[in-house]
Formats: structure tokens, C-alpha cells, sequence
């Protein structure tokens, strides 16, 4: 019985993982940096997680920690309750329906389909934010983040991968 429930918590806390790196890299990139021309414009960490997970390993991000990264970002940003899960698990959605046609993809193919998908959401949350405050919006500083977070794929992906090959280690040693 010890051993089971030894099991469960080691599922549950491997199972955070993901969801906690993608705070902790929210959390780092919200941090406002002036480069003395203005500030940088930080990549939407949890978009490049959501369309990863979703396609390699859902079991590691589920729907639930997608709206809880989506909440904290509302939080933490101090934007509309509710804005960011909607947009988070619109990108899951339309990910997850195309996931067995990116299983397989070269890394080049993924970035393409990444920065079609990416380009989408952020195009649904301009509107989405539009609606919200009844009034248009300058669409630049939220494109601007989409070109920003469709140029880092490459780098977060590469260390969700990396982790995920450390998880699913971890899977097979606890016998998940």
C-alpha cells in the first residue's frame, strides 16, 4: 500500500513538471527588461507548451494545467480573468484535432505549423480583446509577440523535448 501511494505521488508530481517549468518561464518572462529603446517583447512560453504537449505527450499537460497557465497568466499580467485559458485551450483544440498529422514532422515542419497555429490564436485573441474592452485595438504589440514566440519555438521546444525524454524515463521506472 506504501508503495502505491509512493507511486501516486511520484505520477502526480512528475505529471506537474511541465506545467511548473512553464510558470517559472512565465513568471521569468514577465519580468519588464528596458533596453534603453524601449522594452523587449517576451515569447508566449505557455503557447509553444500547449502545442508541444499536445502533440507529444497530452498525459503531461492536460487541458487542466493548460487553464491554470492561462489563469496564472491573467493573474500575473493583471489582464481580463478567463482571457488566457480561452485563447490557451483554443490552441489546444485546434492542435490537438491536428496532432497525427504532426507526429513525425521534421523540426522545420513543426516551426511552419507552430507559427500558422500561433499566428491564428494571436489573430483570436485580438479579437477576443477587442470585443472584451468594445473598442479596436492596435493589433502591433500582440503580433509582435506572436512573431517573437514563433522565432523561440525552436529553443523551448528543443528543452520540451529534452524533458520529455527525462519524464517518459521516469513513466517507465514507476511503471505509470
Amino acid at each position: 500500500m506504501l508503495h502505491a501511494l509512493w507511486t501516486g505521488l511520484g505520477r502526480a508530481v512528475w505529471h506537474a513538471v511541465p506545467a511548473l517549468v512553464v510558470l517559472a518561464l512565465t513568471l521569468l518572462t514577465m519580468v519588464p527588461i528596458d533596453l534603453g529603446a524601449g522594452w523587449l517583447v517576451a515569447p508566449n512560453v505557455a503557447m509553444i507548451a500547449v502545442f508541444f504537449w499536445t502533440i507529444y505527450a497530452p498525459q503531461f499537460y492536460s487541458p487542466l494545467a493548460i487553464f491554470s497557465s492561462g489563469a496564472a497568466i491573467d493573474l500575473l499580467g493583471a489582464g481580463p480573468l478567463g482571457f488566457w485559458p480561452v485563447v490557451l485551450l483554443a490552441l489546444y483544440a485546434l492542435t490537438a484535432s491536428q496532432r497525427e498529422f504532426f507526429i513525425g514532422r521534421s523540426v522545420l515542419g513543426l516551426w511552419a505549423g507552430f507559427g500558422i497555429f500561433a499566428s491564428l490564436v494571436s489573430g483570436f485573441a485580438w479579437v477576443l480583446a477587442c470585443s472584451y474592452n468594445s473598442q479596436w485595438l492596435e493589433p502591433g504589440p500582440i503580433l509582435w509577440q506572436a512573431v517573437v514566440t514563433i522565432a523561440a519555438f525552436p529553443i523551448l521546444a528543443r528543452m520540451f523535448a529534452l524533458m520529455k525524454r527525462q519524464l517518459s524515463g521516469v513513466n517507465e521506472r514507476l511503471a505509470i
